[in-house]
């Protein structure tokens, strides 16, 4: 509908292989200059530097104070947003689905994946969510019109190895690719390989442009 969210969209310290959000979309973003005006929610997987920026996060909710925040806590992960469904708007919800964060240095920083259901299509962003111990069984069965995910992810997808879960998807968006002057980790030569070895049935976008757009309805 006219619903508009942002997703791990404020961030300014993104480390060393990644990218930081391009000074003229944040100062889209932060003005609420089209195309980011309206916006009714802001939702952060976890509180890294790559994803979440406390300063901006503040000073966007004090410039847009109707604009509602989802974030994990910055101790135990809130009781009020673990596996609970909030509606967003008519016909949108969104539910919080904790999970732990990627690598055993990470392990104890709080993280949610979220998923957003309008009029029964669903879509799911993983932010960096540890897919070796987590097989989102809780999903088993639910049909996903997207999944949002990391190359390090649709690696372990493409590869078969340490997902031993799966996702019922018409398509992987993939996406937190470093754009190619940060790419210092050869983060997209590896994630062509793993496209030519994906033999799964759901489509595939790659996100690895600035305002790069898809239309999933």
């Amino acid at each position: 509908g006219e619903t508009k969210i942002l997703a791990d969209a404020l961030y300014e310290n993104a480390p060393g292989g990644f990218s930081d959000i391009p000074a003229d979309i944040l100062d889209k973003v932060r003005n609420g200059e089209p195309p980011f005006e309206n916006i009714s929610c802001l939702f952060f997987t976890h509180r890294h530097g790559d994803h979440f920026s406390k300063r901006l996060a503040g000073e966007y909710l004090e410039r847009f104070p109707d604009c509602r925040i989802f974030l994990p806590g910055a101790g135990e992960l809130p009781e009020t947003l673990c596996d609970r469904t909030f509606r967003l708007s008519e016909g949108l919800t969104a539910t919080a689905l904790p999970t732990g964060h990627l690598d055993k240095e990470f392990e104890n920083v709080e993280h949610l994946c979220y998923l957003f259901n309008y009029d029964g299509n669903r879509i799911l962003i993983t932010g960096d969510a540890d897919y070796v111990s987590e097989d989102f069984g809780r999903l088993s069965g639910v049909r996903l019109k997207a999944v949002l995910l990391s190359p390090l992810f649709f690696a372990a997808i493409a590869r078969g190895k340490y997902f031993r879960g799966s996702f019922d998807t018409e398509r992987y968006i993939i996406c937190h690719l470093p754009f190619e002057e940060d790419d210092t980790m050869h983060m997209a030569k590896a994630l062509e390989r793993n496209i030519g070895l994906y033999s799964g049935g759901a489509e595939l976008t790659v996100f690895s442009r600035p305002m790069q757009r898809y239309e999933l309805y």
